[in-house]
């Protein structure tokens, strides 16, 4: 099954059929077509302000909260290596963002922390880390976009390819080799979904989540990756075509 946007009037017949037969030697669940980051998110940081605060021991179900109406409803293990954690609904009227530090012997590991980006709408965080370790601390923020804002938070995740520094709270590194991320030249390679092109084995395979599946992306020039929405997006369109 082939499925084109037709709002994405700048895709050619040689994508497609590149597409198809990248499908055909691949053989995965789902082919989506990818763009390279006009302006790379690890630049990005978030403006947020502190909800909630404290630790969990996960040897014997024990959570400390700094705040006494803690958002923090429960944590279990899913699996040997797995920590779930909830959150109560009413705190996610807003984006949010979980910070998650280990803990050895009751010494924070800093060069484990996570951060876990949680769409609005969504409560609960399944958390796996590197190794089995006695509980962890945690900070949860909710991201603000207009009004006051206790910090201004870089944008890492646990699913991203680089992390903070150990010793800073503000420079990246990239996640494999601890090289720090001084500009352009060393932002990791990262695609995201343009909405442009899908080739799928079946109609349940767009229906489902993306972790279910076995998913290659198919990487297009940007200016293929125009997607007419908007006047804004006809305005890139029209400068594509003038450059051409």
């Amino acid at each position: 099954m082939v499925v084109i946007n037709p709002a994405a009037v700048r895709l050619t017949t040689a994508s497609i059929r590149t597409a198809i037969r990248s499908f055909k030697e691949t053989l995965p669940n789902l082919l989506v077509s990818c763009s390279l980051f006009r302006e790379h998110p690890c630049q990005y940081n978030l403006y947020t302000s502190v909800m909630d605060a404290g630790s969990v021991d996960f040897t014997d179900g024990c959570c400390v909260n700094v705040n006494l109406s803690s958002p923090l409803v429960r944590f279990k293990r899913k699996a040997i290596s797995t920590i779930e954690m909830m959150f109560a609904p009413y705190v996610t009227d807003n984006d949010l963002l979980l910070q998650t530090v280990p803990l050895n012997s009751g010494v924070p590991d800093w060069n484990a922390s996570e951060q876990f980006f949680i769409p609005k709408g969504k409560c609960r965080v399944a958390w796996t880390p590197v190794k089995q370790y006695e509980g962890c601390m945690y900070t949860l923020m909710k991201i603000v976009k207009d009004g006051w804002c206790d910090c201004l938070t870089p944008l890492v995740s646990a699913f991203l390819p680089w992390k903070l520094d150990s010793y800073s709270d503000v420079t990246r590194v990239l996640r494999d080799t601890g090289t720090p991320i001084q500009g352009r030249q060393n932002f990791p390679d990262l695609l995201q979904p343009n909405r442009v092109i899908a080739v799928a084995d079946s109609v349940s395979s767009l229906l489902r989540t993306p972790s279910e599946l076995h998913v290659r992306p198919l990487v297009l020039e940007n200016s293929e990756s125009i997607v007419i929405e908007d006047e804004v997006d006809w305005f890139q369109h029209s400068a594509a075509m003038e450059m051409a």
